[in-house]
């Protein structure tokens, strides 16, 4: 039995500042004991937060890459809570958003849009 769609555009909207992960990520910030759990075994808690797995021959590249990327030379903490925020999201929503989207474009027109401006009310 063939499938039929219908071919309607379709609109991807996402934001640069999640707030979906603030209240959690609050608590671990809070916590001296996780942020330093957080920032001396990065190598391990970075694949399962982030649900990726390393290669056996990889010497944690992406790992690398990823803390490099988000924190510099900075460690997990209050005065980087934005960049934790924004890594979470990153994976979580923009990743997903932006497979959806391609997935989609095989068939239909697609159009995203990427709000980077800071809302003052949450929803």
């Amino acid at each position: 039995m063939q499938t039929k769609y219908h071919n309607a555009p379709a609109l991807f909207i996402f934001e640069t500042f999640c707030c979906l992960f603030v209240e959690t990520l609050l608590v671990i910030l809070n916590s001296t004991e996780l942020t330093d759990e957080f920032n001396k075994n990065w190598h391990k808690i970075a694949p399962f937060a982030l649900g990726y797995q390393e290669g056996e021959d990889s010497n944690m590249e992406a790992t690398n890459d990823i803390r490099r990327y988000y924190f510099g030379t900075n460690p997990v903490g209050l005065e980087t809570r934005d960049n934790l925020t924004n890594m979470f999201s990153d994976r979580n929503f923009f990743q997903c958003t932006k497979n959806a989207a391609l997935l989609h474009a095989r068939f239909s027109p697609v159009h995203m849009y990427y709000f980077t401006q800071v809302s003052v009310r949450f929803f």
